[in-house]
């Protein structure tokens, strides 16, 4: 043990071992039944068996003993297979509390290096990020890229060896300048490999020291699930937590400095949203609260957000609050409401109390969000419930990322927003037919255009998915995937919505990380085809008239055919078909066979004897695929027969195009 700590690394062990067993007490808590309640007690008598143990060898009785509580409050229920009463649980809590504060007054640098903000006071104890320890993988790639930059350093070695030798061949007379010249140009190539190798591994070394220097947000969660049971209780309030993020990795000053704001933010929600259980059942919704919090990566900011299905914003007592204290924002609109409650300095609760009433509870999350340069939103929809976010930029995060090629650069795009990868022949000008949704597609190299890329062939199309938006981003090659550390842009970068950030390459070299929200909009913005483009110079878009009884078909083709450019009409059947037709000229007829009344063949047969209609080309959809129908539809002068079970996006538009363009 270390003199000048001596519990170092008990603490380190014994705040790893609490934050389990806190979480383990909160599950058995919720647990659904006797065997997920019987799996979360052998769990825990484990991890306080494992504490006590600890305690011992170090000499804390005082903290052995407590962890020995816990375990004889534990076995009596694996023992009995029993359920825990609500007086155990919170017998169990408090003991894992009595322990955290014990461990605070151990001697040493990091016992005291972390403050108790009055968001945080109360409750559960802070999350201590001492006990983040680095992941096993984490350390054994690091020293597995250390043993062979070593490897590296031998082969300098023996080109160090090599130099020697040329300088005394130079010195002989007879034939030693040869030699120099040879023995030099195998020191050339030496060295070159070896440098790129150790540049390589020095590289590998660097993103595995940024890594540990990023955390977890798990143990975050936790420690705030902990303070929102707790919150809920002393309301009277039954309250579901629900995590989304848990896996996200971020900079430990980030997760340490938000954790006051998240848990006010988590607090106002348990407060003035979620209604007692008596008020819910009376609106129809269960006894139980819903109150998720998510941290998600968005480009170069991290979201935290906290959402609940509670009551919504209270604007009317909203506006008496802002009344009593001579707002002039108690008489304005809405939003203007709303933004001088994100401005801190008001409050809704009707007492004051340990949780609300005093008016502060969003001055510390302004503060925070101030401290972090970092956006504040709300949103609240009477009786549905309300979501809080704060928009922080990131300095460091890790991230999978997906590598690819476009404009001969290699590109990072984060792994979790590529839903599928398409070969490049299933797209169209238009975009991509997917899951019956028309996705708006770019090619990659034309989006990066103005940050220096060039255009080139597609082999490849990813399927993005951002929020609820998607999109489909061609490029032309895939080269893998990657764990990343992602950076800031430089300050030279010129700001782009399409870029979230970079990383280092073996050369220093900063790659882009791609902004997928920024790729989709970009997507959108640039869906244009042949028929747009026309449109877009003033001439009118073709009209194409789509005739079929199947809400769904029409639908889908009227999707399909607008994001192309076409102008559609709509008809249910053949007979309204024909009096639209001779009511207005179109440029194409897209005809089902199969309808109610007059049936697609009828259809095309009386526009051919029509002498205003006989050189509109037509298309007859059908899902019979006889060649007797076939030769029917040529028979009464289809331009062309589409079979549906064989429908291709990119070939109908093809058609529709040269149809079109061939009757002009």
């Amino acid at each position: 043990m270390s003199g000048k700590d001596p519990y170092r690394y008990f603490r380190i062990e014994a705040r790893e071992l609490l934050d389990q067993i806190g979480r383990g007490l909160l599950g058995l808590e919720g647990a659904p039944d006797l065997e997920a309640a019987a799996a979360a007690i052998a769990q825990l008598l484990r991890l306080a068996h494992t504490l006590k143990g600890a305690a011992r060898v170090v000499r804390l009785p005082v903290i052995a003993e407590q962890a020995h509580a816990i375990e004889d409050i534990l076995t009596p229920l694996r023992d009995q297979a029993a359920m825990p009463a609500p007086e155990q649980i919170e017998a169990l809590l408090r003991l894992n509390d009595a322990i955290l504060q014990a461990l605070a007054t151990l001697a040493g640098p990091v016992a005291a290096a972390a403050p108790v903000t009055p968001a945080a006071s109360g409750g559960a104890p802070a999350l201590a990020l001492e006990a983040l320890k680095p992941l096993p993988d984490e350390l054994d790639g690091l020293l597995a890229a250390l043993d062979q930059a070593h490897l590296q350093l031998n082969t300098l070695q023996q080109g160090l060896g090599l130099a020697r030798q040329a300088r005394g061949a130079l010195r002989q007379p007879q034939g030693g300048a040869a030699d120099a010249a040879a023995l030099l140009a195998r020191l050339e190539r030496l060295l070159d490999g070896g440098l790129h190798r150790l540049g390589r591994e020095l590289q590998g070394l660097r993103e595995g020291a940024e890594q540990l220097r990023l955390l977890p947000a798990a143990p975050l969660f936790g420690a705030l699930q902990r303070s929102c049971r707790d919150d809920a209780l002393a309301q009277g309030k039954q309250v579901l937590f629900e995590a989304v993020g848990t896996e996200v990795r971020l900079e430990a000053g980030l997760l340490s400095g938000v954790q006051g704001a998240l848990q006010q933010m988590l607090r106002n929600a348990i407060a003035h949203g979620i209604e007692t259980p008596e008020r819910r059942l009376a609106a129809g919704k269960p006894a139980q609260g819903r109150l998720r919090l998510t941290i998600e990566r968005r480009g170069r900011l991290v979201l935290f957000a906290c959402s609940d299905d509670g009551a919504g914003l209270d604007v009317p007592a909203l506006r008496r609050a802002a009344r009593d204290k001579g707002w002039p924002e108690a008489d304005g609109d809405e939003p203007a409401l709303i933004q001088r409650l994100l401005a801190g300095g008001l409050s809704t609760a009707a007492r004051v109390d340990a949780l609300a009433g005093r008016g502060v509870g969003m001055d510390v999350v302004r503060d925070t969000a101030a401290r972090l340069g970092a956006r504040l939103a709300l949103r609240s929809e009477a009786g549905r419930g309300m979501t809080l976010e704060l928009l922080a930029p990131l300095q460091l995060a890790a991230l999978e990322t997906l590598v690819v090629e476009a404009g001969g650069r290699a590109h990072h795009i984060p792994l979790d927003a590529v839903r599928r990868v398409v070969p490049a022949q299933e797209l169209c000008e238009a975009g991509l037919l997917l899951d019956g949704e028309l996705l708006p597609y770019a090619p990659l190299a034309g989006a990066l255009a103005a940050e220096g890329g060039t255009a080139a062939p597609v082999a490849s199309a990813l399927v993005l998915e951002a929020g609820e938006a998607r999109a489909v981003l061609g490029v032309e090659r895939l080269a893998g995937s990657a764990s990343v550390v992602l950076r800031p842009p430089p300050e030279l970068l010129p700001d782009s919505p399409l870029v979230a950030g970079v990383v280092l390459d073996a050369a220093q070299q900063p790659r882009l990380v791609l902004d997928p929200a920024g790729l989709i909009a970009h997507a959108g913005a640039a869906r244009r085809t042949p028929a747009a483009a026309r449109a877009s110079r003033g001439a009118a878009a073709p009209t194409v008239l789509v005739v079929d009884d199947s809400l769904t078909t029409r639908m889908l083709e009227q999707s399909i055919l607008e994001s192309a450019g076409y102008q559609v009409h709509l008809a249910v059947s053949a007979e309204q078909a024909l009096e639209a037709a001779r009511r207005q000229r179109y440029d194409l007829f897209l005809v089902d066979v199969e309808m109610p009344g007059m049936d697609g063949f009828g259809f095309i047969e009386l526009t051919r004897a029509d002498p205003q209609l006989r050189q509109v080309p037509a298309i007859l959809l059908s899902s019979r695929n006889s060649p007797e129908d076939k030769r029917r539809g040529r028979e009464v002068g289809a331009s062309a027969y589409i079979v549906k079970s064989e429908f291709a996006q990119n070939e109908f538009l093809r058609q529709v195009h040269e149809l079109v363009r061939a009757a002009a």
